[in-house]
């Protein structure tokens, strides 16, 4: 019916729209991004990763397009987890997580023999603070997606619960 309801138990001739129900509460904030580039890649120093693969963006954060593209804007203060999965090249690989474009935390540092990495930090952030992470050191090069073993990723979410957004269901009689 139009995205109307029609209240059949007592009167069959009043209409009924949604207009609100339930959703992800405020405050909550997670996304998990990777790169699909099927050809393996160069990071130079101070470059940040082109994450082109988006799974999940609750709340917004991470940003497609734009002056902060690739970057995570945090929608709300509060602390938040962040993690990377690398895939490389090269026996060296160091990353680091900038905030608000200062180096605030080295993340991947040093050399690996299996040539893959993998992170986590909690950092306090308050509202639009950008956060990305760039190569340091030296050109890194990623393993693009025809390496079987590349799952380059990098996730983010908001610890702690958020505030209740909407707890029922509103209508409003249309007829």
């Amino acid at each position: 019916l139009n995205g109307k309801y029609k209240a059949f138990l007592t009167a069959p001739n009043q209409e009924w729209e949604l207009v609100s129900s339930p959703s992800v509460a405020i405050g909550d904030v997670s996304f998990l991004v990777h790169n699909t580039l099927s050809a393996n890649y160069d990071i130079s120093i101070g470059g940040s990763i082109a994450w082109n693969g988006v799974k999940t963006n609750i709340g917004g954060g991470f940003q497609t397009s734009g002056s902060n593209i690739n970057k995570f804007v945090a929608p709300v203060s509060g602390s938040y987890m962040f993690g990377v999965y690398i895939t490389h090249r090269d026996a060296s690989c160091d990353f680091t997580l900038y905030v608000d474009d200062v180096a605030t935390r080295d993340i991947m540092s040093g050399e690996s023999t299996t040539y893959d990495d993998t992170f986590n930090v909690m950092v306090p952030l308050s509202a639009n603070n950008v956060v990305d992470i760039r190569a340091r050191g030296s050109t890194v090069t990623l393993y693009g997606t025809s390496q079987v073993f590349s799952q380059n990723s990098w996730w983010g979410f908001k610890v702690g619960p958020g505030t209740p957004a909407i707890t029922n269901y509103s209508y409003k009689r249309t007829v």
